[in-house]
C-alpha cells in the first residue's frame, strides 16, 4: 500500500498555533537557536505582540486567474490563464480585550489613556496614517526552523466582532495587506520567509 510520507515529513511539520506581531522587523525574530529567546522578549515586552488567539490564524493568498478568450477558444488551455490580482488576507479571533489592542485594530480609532477608553472618529475620511506597517504571523517547524508571513501595509477590513462560546468571548479581526505606493502594484504586499 502507497504512504504519502517519507523519512523526512516529520521535520517539516508546522506546529502549534503560531503568534501575531506588528510593527517589528523579521530580524528581530531572531535565526537558529536565537529564535526563543528573541520571540520571548517580544512577547514579554507586549508593545508588538497583537494578542493571545483562538483557534490560531488563518491566512489566504488567492490570485484571481482569467482565461484569455478569442474566436475558436473552446476551453482552457495551456498558457491562457492571466493573473489579474491576488485576494490577500489574515483573520484571527483573539481573546485579549486591552484599549491598545483595540486602537491598534480599529482604522482611525482614537484611545484616550486617561480614561482607558476607545472611540470611533472621521467618518468618510481617506486613510493615510492609520495602515499598521507590518503585521507577522510566526510559528515553528517541527525541526526548529520558524515560517514566518509578514503582510505589509496592513489594514483590519473585519471591524470588531465578538463571538462567545462556553462563556468566553474573542475578537474577530481580518487584516488585509496593501501595497505602499504606485511603484509597489507590482509586488506581492506578503513575503514568507524560512529562519534557520
Amino acid at each position: 500500500m502507497l504512504k504519502n510520507t517519507s523519512e523526512v515529513t516529520s521535520r517539516h511539520l508546522q506546529l502549534g498555533v503560531g503568534l501575531l506581531f506588528f510593527d517589528i522587523k523579521i530580524s528581530d525574530l531572531g535565526f537558529g537557536e536565537s529564535v526563543p529567546e528573541s520571540v520571548g522578549k517580544l512577547l514579554n515586552n507586549g508593545e508588538s505582540f497583537l494578542g493571545a488567539t483562538r483557534g490560531g490564524a488563518d491566512f489566504r493568498a488567492q490570485p484571481v486567474v482569467r482565461q484569455y478568450r478569442s474566436d475558436g477558444y473552446l476551453f482552457p488551455e495551456k498558457s491562457g490563464a492571466i493573473v489579474t490580482g491576488w485576494n490577500v488576507e489574515l483573520s484571527a479571533e483573539i481573546v485579549e480585550f486591552t484599549p491598545s489592542l483595540l486602537g491598534k485594530i480599529l482604522p482611525d480609532a482614537v484611545v484616550d489613556n486617561q480614561v482607558q477608553k476607545v472611540s470611533r472618529i472621521g467618518l468618510a475620511k481617506v486613510l493615510n496614517e492609520q495602515y499598521t506597517e507590518n503585521l507577522i504571523w510566526a510559528g515553528d517547524l517541527s525541526n526548529g526552523t520558524l515560517i514566518a508571513i509578514e503582510l505589509r501595509n496592513v489594514l483590519n477590513f473585519g471591524g470588531i466582532s465578538i463571538k462567545t462560546e462556553f462563556r468566553e468571548s474573542a475578537l474577530g479581526v481580518r487584516f488585509i495587506p496593501h501595497a505602499g505606493d504606485v511603484f509597489d502594484v507590482g509586488q506581492l504586499p506578503f513575503e514568507i520567509y524560512f529562519l534557520e
